[in-house]
């Protein structure tokens, strides 16, 4: 599976990202109210380290 990998480089090497649990185990489903969270997290524009991942994600698009 490359999601843990992938999760890996979101979230550890890029810094563009947030881990939805620490630790996920197998068959278990994340709730629709925690993406909710995350999702108004990153994409309000006061929070300072959303601001930091936006700035990088820029960073690695160009």
């Amino acid at each position: 599976m490359d999601q843990p990998l992938n999760s890996k480089y979101i979230v550890e090497d890029w810094k563009v990202g947030w881990r939805v649990e620490k630790e996920v185990k197998e068959n278990v489903m994340i709730r629709r109210d925690e993406i909710a969270r995350l999702v108004r997290r990153f994409m309000d524009l006061d929070d300072d380290e959303a601001k930091e991942m936006r700035k990088r994600a820029r960073e690695l698009q160009q």
